[in-house]
């Protein structure tokens, strides 16, 4: 019978979140008592043979694609301003930037989750690009200077929409969108 053991090298201390997920992850594998008495061996499970073909990860990639099981947003485009621009927009709406409390949330060791900016609350996605008192100040700059009735936005979601009733014409929302965007990329 094989014993398992378990040691870890770590090159800064794990926080405690991760080290208790490490501890249940010892606790479970310890519970597998191999025979020893066969090889292992690496199965593709999407191929009913184990073996590893291109048609069966096009098949996967096909059926993940559903929007049964995954619904995938297109990204975002205003053709008025750098595709960078609507990436960062895009990957904010998909909660994908690293702010601070996504940092903790995976386990990266920050000294604080309190905004870096004005310290008056925990750095969350929407806390930075809308409600922090110096980006709430810029957009409040922003709407004046378009003339523009302050709309507040509940989240990053509404803030990429960013339509305002407003503008009359197609050209003036795509412009507004476009200088929306640009702030929310500066800020």
């Amino acid at each position: 019978m094989i014993e398992l053991s378990f040691s870890w090298d770590w090159t800064s201390t794990p926080k405690w979140r991760l080290t208790f997920e490490l501890q249940q992850l010892e606790n479970l594998v310890s519970e597998v008592k191999p025979s020893g008495k066969a090889s292992d061996e690496w199965v593709w499970k999407p191929c009913n043979s184990g073996r590893f073909s291109s048609k069966s990860m096009i098949v996967m990639l096909e059926e993940l694609q559903s929007p049964n099981i995954i619904h995938l947003e297109p990204t975002l485009r205003n053709n008025l301003i750098p595709q960078k621009i609507g990436i960062l927009i895009w990957r904010a709406c998909q909660n994908k930037l690293p702010v601070r409390t996504e940092l903790d949330r995976r386990g990266i060791y920050l000294h604080s989750t309190r905004c870096p900016v004005c310290d008056d609350d925990i750095e969350t996605l929407n806390h930075t690009l809308i409600r922090c008192n110096t980006a709430s100040d810029i957009w409040d700059r922003v709407f004046k200077w378009w003339n523009l009735d302050m709309i507040n936005f509940m989240d990053i979601n509404d803030l990429a929409k960013c339509s305002n009733s407003n503008l009359q014409t197609s050209t003036g929302s795509t412009i507004w969108q476009a200088i929306a965007w640009v702030t929310t990329y500066f800020i």
